[in-house]
């Protein structure tokens, strides 16, 4: 089980922020074995020895009720010995039948994955549900608060169980370094699950009613803000590239166009980076009559901005409150661009200049941001996949509505980026990890047993194990993600336990003389007991986490959700496949070996005939 988690450790910086997240959890398990380890070999020998009553429970002379509870549960665990070796006895008579039907089960439990469906992570709860609001650039910041306080009293008129709301707007001014009047953010919080009612919102509920009023404020982009308790790159991405500008943006607006139309059964919240140009007056000085008028650049600079934005021309303290005074143009002085013609800035005569003297304006559009990848100018199409969808049907889905409408062009390159491609790196990644981990387990199985054939027989039931993850997660309804490959390495490193103790016991017998048929009867059902043991108490302790996860716990459902299916259904399969593998290989062993021994023994006899 530790060497498991090794390869994890040692490679978890190629699995970018997941392996982050699970290198702390393969450490943890890692010391929890150990330790466990060192309890097993020093204390568990000494508290049995000082405490464990040697002989059968049976001849225990107990009385009243715990006699008649010990003879229920003997007389049940001995009709269940003796009813699974008949049924193992059944198996062996009919191994060939048995494995082909495990193998058609295992190549059905492969064809689910594409109708289980497969998602990059799952998505946290959250107590919170962030609305940005982007308006046209050049938009003042009443009208963009207007737009977003509408959006939360038509929000609230239907949602219940709201804790508090909050917006935030943008940037109080053009020399402002946070974002532009036309952005804000309208928060809502809702109460923790434990304390909502039955009919409040949640997170999801409340995405649900606000997202059908994303269409209602014209002018205004309204998408949800990334959930910061996610792993996830935040959805799709469709990346246009091409070197010309004036291409590039009359492409990337087709398929925004496409996307919000026809792709509403993939995804939403569709938005792209493409930024047009910001609308602004460009004031162009007359540098010659400047200078004859005794002015330079910097004073005029500093005039017009504390015309427009206002100087702290002095603080005063109130209450221990340092409160700055600012003065500016009234908002009337300066609503028209012919106000910027009563502008006057004061020369080193220390007379007014009328700004009018000296330059002139013209309207303009501020550049735009150009983005790029590799030297290729670039823009992205963003969306987020309808819950529920898997990513490969998204964007197989999105591909194929791009292709059908929007002609090829050798100047144009499109694809898909985001949570789909990250899936498949991680995939391709932990595949490799769970890779080097089985040949691991291989190597000290081998080491163990001084054989390379029973190693190979006890993986025989990491396939078995699968079939229980799809089984387990159709019935569920739930969907495949990086987690749950997380929890398909756990899972090698604990199905395999059932089958060493099967095979080890087994061996046992073979070299006490037992035949091989009664060798693998008698160790199934000797080992029956300490195998069930072993998994119901791992079945049983993962049922809370992986049926009724706690809040902000469902990001790691995935994990034992895939332990309890694996050693579920495993566990139950390993009880009559290890017996069936394992007699399939030795009666072919000994069918050699007897071969072997008959032909020395003929040749035997022929040097005796032949002395003779």
């Amino acid at each position: 089980s530790v060497c498991i988690f090794l390869p994890m450790v040692m490679f978890h910086k190629k699995l970018g922020m997941m392996g982050q997240i699970f290198d702390a959890l393969a450490w943890t398990i890692i010391f929890s074995l150990l330790c466990s380890l060192v309890v097993a070999v020093a204390l568990v020998p000494v508290l049995t020895s000082n405490y464990l009553k040697i002989g059968k429970t049976s001849d225990r002379k107990d009385s009243g009720a715990l006699a008649s509870v010990n003879r229920l549960f003997n007389n049940f665990f001995n009709n269940l010995d003796n009813g699974y070796a008949r049924c193992v006895r059944s198996v062996l008579n009919h191994k060939k039948l048995f494995i082909l039907g495990l193998v058609g089960l295992f190549v059905l439990s492969i064809a689910a994955v594409k109708f289980v469906g497969f998602i990059f992570m799952p998505e946290a709860a959250s107590n919170y549900v962030e609305v940005s609001l982007e308006m046209p650039r050049g938009t003042t910041l009443d009208i963009t608060n207007q737009v977003a306080e509408s959006l939360r009293s038509t929000a609230m008129q239907e949602m219940k169980g709201v804790k508090y709301t909050a917006i935030m707007s943008g940037g109080s001014g053009m020399w402002s370094a946070d974002k532009g009047t036309n952005n804000a953010s309208v928060i809502f919080a809702f109460y923790p699950e434990s304390q909502r009612e039955s009919d409040w919102d949640s997170e999801k509920t409340a995405k649900e009613k606000l997202r059908k009023y994303f269409n209602m404020f014209p002018g205004a982009n309204l998408k949800f803000a990334a959930n910061r308790n996610n792993a996830s790159t935040g959805g799709l991405s469709v990346d246009i590239k091409c070197d010309d500008l004036k291409l590039l943006r009359e492409t990337s607006r087709k398929v925004e166009k496409l996307l919000k139309e026809q792709a509403g059964d993939f995804v939403t919240e569709v938005s792209s980076d493409l930024e047009e140009g910001l609308p602004q007056a460009e004031i162009i000085v007359d540098r010659a009559k400047m200078y004859e008028l005794g002015l330079n650049v910097y004073n005029v600079g500093s005039e017009i901005r504390g015309a427009i934005n206002g100087t702290t021309a002095s603080r005063y303290t109130d209450k221990g409150n340092d409160i700055d005074v600012v003065v500016r143009m009234s908002e009337k002085d300066t609503s028209r661009l012919d106000d910027l013609d009563e502008i006057s800035v004061v020369n080193s005569q220390g007379m007014r200049v009328p700004l009018s003297s000296f330059a002139h304006y013209e309207q303009s559009l501020a550049p735009v941001t150009i983005r790029r990848e590799n030297q290729s100018r670039i823009i992205h199409i963003s969306a987020k996949p309808i819950s529920g969808k898997s990513l490969d049907v998204v964007q197989s889905g999105i591909m194929k509505i791009i292709n059908d409408n929007i002609p090829a062009d050798e100047n144009v390159r499109i694809n898909t980026s985001g949570d789909y491609e990250e899936m498949m790196k991680a995939v391709v990644n932990f595949g490799a990890i769970i890779l080097m981990a089985t040949v691991l387990v291989f190597v000290v199985m081998a080491s163990q047993f001084e054989s390379l054939l029973d190693p190979f027989i006890v993986l025989l039931t990491i396939p078995l194990s699968f079939i229980g993850v799809m089984t387990i997660y159709a019935m569920t309804r739930n969907q495949l993600s990086i987690v749950t490959v997380m929890g398909i390495l756990v899972l090698v490193g604990t199905i395999v336990n059932n089958g060493i103790v099967l095979v080890d016991y087994t061996n046992l017998l073979r070299k006490r003389g037992y035949s091989l048929d009664e060798a693998c009867v008698e160790a199934a059902r000797n080992r029956l007991r300490p195998i069930l043991m072993s998994t119901l108490t791992t079945v049983i302790s993962l049922m809370p986490m992986a049926f009724f996860p706690g809040e902000g716990s469902a990001s790691m459902q995935p994990i034992s959700l895939t332990v309890f299916g694996g050693m579920t259904f495993g566990s139950l399969m390993t009880l009559f496949l290890m017996p069936a593998v394992y007699h399939i290989f030795n009666s072919r062993r000994e069918r050699v070996a007897a071969k072997k021994a008959a032909k020395a023994e003929a040749k035997a006899l022929k040097k005796l005939e032949a002395r003779k």
